[in-house]
């Protein structure tokens, strides 16, 4: 997280939604750094069932044989699951690759 590389990859301030996603690296050098943030009082309904989630457009591509990991949480994310959890109010999620 020392580069000063960060884009906004999604905004979602709608239905009292607060949620804001970057991505700091630059591409093709560093291995990036994904942060989903809930900046509000709202959360994903039933966010303990496996089939709940929230999605995140625009999540980066995952190279091959490099999982996520939410290192805030410490778990390798599943996969076809990165950009698609859960997410509790008032909450932060820091991805990884590795």
């Amino acid at each position: 997280m020392s580069v000063n590389e960060i884009d906004f990859i999604h905004v979602d301030f709608s239905e009292g939604k607060r949620i804001l996603v970057w991505k700091r690296g630059r591409t093709g050098v560093d291995a990036p750094v994904v942060v989903v943030a809930n900046f509000s009082d709202w959360g994903t309904e039933n966010p303990r069932d496996p089939a709940s989630h929230y999605d995140v457009p625009n999540w980066p591509a995952t190279p091959a044989g490099a999982p996520w990991r939410e290192v805030s949480q410490g778990y390798n994310v599943d996969p076809g699951r990165a950009g698609r959890e859960p997410i509790f109010p008032w909450e932060a999620k820091v991805y990884t690759i590795g």
